[in-house]
């Protein structure tokens, strides 16, 4: 961690030097979702991965302005729906599965918005353990970058939780 602080600090900068718009939440999140993650290591011992410099200054510069707040925090509950939002400019398509579609990548597609946000409302359902990964260009399956909660899965890798209350 010695060694990681000021090389995140650069990129940080690096970052802030291509957006200056760019707000600690918005820095957060990206450094997140440019991340990759080490094949074959302990999903719980690596974190988000290993920082891809490169990618977070390139989606720094591509970042838009005026997302919600909501965006920055974990899905939010708005009404008998949890709003679920992502953001990746270059995607063609978004998909969220879970324990509340069967995982079936066609069965709940995102609406992308002109900046780049990508929104689905899920109805909501009973209390209890929800679980759910995005699928982006219907072959990437990730995690929910703005969301902290994980567990494994029956293959390994880890999936986003969100607890519900009844």
């Amino acid at each position: 961690t010695s060694f990681a602080a000021p090389v995140v600090a650069s990129v940080v900068a690096q970052m802030i030097e291509a957006n200056p718009d760019l707000r600690p939440a918005a820095i957060k999140h990206i450094l997140l979702a440019t991340a990759d993650r080490l094949e074959g290591a302990d999903v719980y011992r690596q974190g988000f991965g290993i920082l891809d410099a490169r990618a977070a200054v390139e989606q720094a510069r591509r970042a838009p302005g005026g997302l919600p707040p909501a965006y920055f925090g974990l899905p939010a509950r708005d009404g008998d729906e949890i709003v679920f939002y992502f953001l990746d400019p270059q995607a063609r398509s978004v998909s969220i599965v879970g324990d509340f579609n069967g995982w079936n990548p066609m069965a709940t597609r995102l609406k992308r918005e002109p900046n780049g946000l990508w929104i689905a409302r899920v109805p909501m359902r009973s209390g209890g353990l929800l679980r759910y990964k995005y699928v982006v260009d219907d072959d990437r399956w990730i995690e929910d970058p703005n969301n902290w909660m994980k567990v494994a899965d029956h293959t390994g890798s880890l999936v986003s939780v969100l607890y519900l209350s009844a």
